[in-house]
């Protein structure tokens, strides 16, 4: 069965597309996923991955939070300088208890922010986990968070901060009772 956001998600990325004068075939060969992935992204047939997500908004230089939210800024939002807590995007993955909220503001062009709330036992999966963006940091707001990434292990509390960058193979998880809150900071490669 196909989901209102899904269906609502591909009709937002295949008009994107369209008003670049892209193809499917160009998109999918520059987000590193097969045309008929793509195509069904777009009829709203498949749920894409959040990674996926990004690789396709790398496709279309666009910013996560413009591919989700594809609305023009209002004086509300300060003409995209500014991105209300009210007006965030949210992804929720119950497979994985996490709740995660696009925060970046519209303008916003050489970084995402997000903010992740990992609920108890949360986690990224059992597979290491490598992107295509740049360098990626983060804040644990609170609660805990185990890391590990590039042979390394690393238990995180409160005010704890990290860095890597994105080659680097990663997964973390919340290993405690309680909610995690983190703040991801995830730069963008330079367009071209």
């Amino acid at each position: 069965m196909v989901s209102f956001v899904d269906f609502w998600l591909g009709q937002q990325l295949r008009d994107i597309r369209r008003r670049q004068g892209l193809s499917l075939e160009q998109v999918a060969r520059k987000a590193d996923i097969s045309i008929g992935s793509l195509s069904q992204i777009e009829r709203g047939m498949t749920s894409p991955t959040v990674n996926m997500l990004n690789r396709i908004s790398g496709a279309l230089n666009i910013s996560l939070n413009e591919l989700l939210s594809n609305t023009e800024c209002t004086d509300e939002q300060t003409d995209g300088w500014v991105a209300r807590a009210a007006s965030h995007k949210q992804v929720v993955m119950k497979d994985k208890k996490i709740i995660k909220k696009i925060i970046t503001p519209a303008r916003c062009r050489s970084l995402d922010l997000y903010q992740a709330i990992i609920q108890p036992g949360g986690s990224s999966g059992d597979e290491w986990i490598t992107t295509r963006s740049g360098e990626i940091s983060g804040l644990i707001i609170y609660g805990q968070l185990q890391l590990w990434f590039d042979n390394r292990y690393v238990r995180l509390e409160q005010n704890d901060t990290f860095c890597y960058t994105s080659e680097m193979p990663r997964k973390w998880s919340n290993p405690t009772d309680q909610d995690t809150c983190v703040l991801w900071v995830i730069t963008k490669p330079e367009r071209e």
